[in-house]
């Protein structure tokens, strides 16, 4: 059974909603950083794991990925990392440079529990969008 529910914007609401942006798979970032903030923060509990998403774009992307029975290589090509990181790309250390799907629980990508999440996303999406008044 899964849960859906958002929260109204806050610094303590957005911990743990740290999406990165890095090469691969991009993810929308929301950070400490950015400008704009989120009005709202959805929170999706399924399969003992609760996703946090800043923007219905983030959502997209997690359910873009789950949706995918098998995924493509985690390697990234020098090229990429060359090109996105700059020069300095060899001497960052293998965490700062792992894409957003790379930090979610693989228990999640089993079968049973995959289609959990596709379903339970699905139905945050649908939600979201009517929320925000679109069809």
């Amino acid at each position: 059974m899964s849960k859906v529910w958002f929260q109204k914007y806050s610094e303590k609401s957005a911990k743990g909603g740290g999406w990165t942006s890095l090469p691969g798979n991009r993810m929308p970032r929301i950070g400490p950083k950015t400008t704009h903030r989120p009005a709202e923060i959805w929170f999706v509990k399924v399969c003992s794991f609760t996703f946090v998403f800043h923007s219905l774009e983030q959502l997209d992307a997690c359910l873009d990925y789950y949706s995918a029975k098998t995924h493509r290589s985690s390697m990234i090509p020098k090229e990429t990392l060359a090109a996105d990181l700059g020069d300095e790309w060899a001497e960052l250390r293998g965490w700062d440079i792992e894409r957003w799907f790379e930090r979610l629980p693989m228990f999640l990508l089993e079968s049973p529990k995959r289609i959990k999440v596709v379903k339970a996303l699905t139905k945050a999406r649908h939600l979201w969008h009517r929320r925000l008044g679109c069809s």
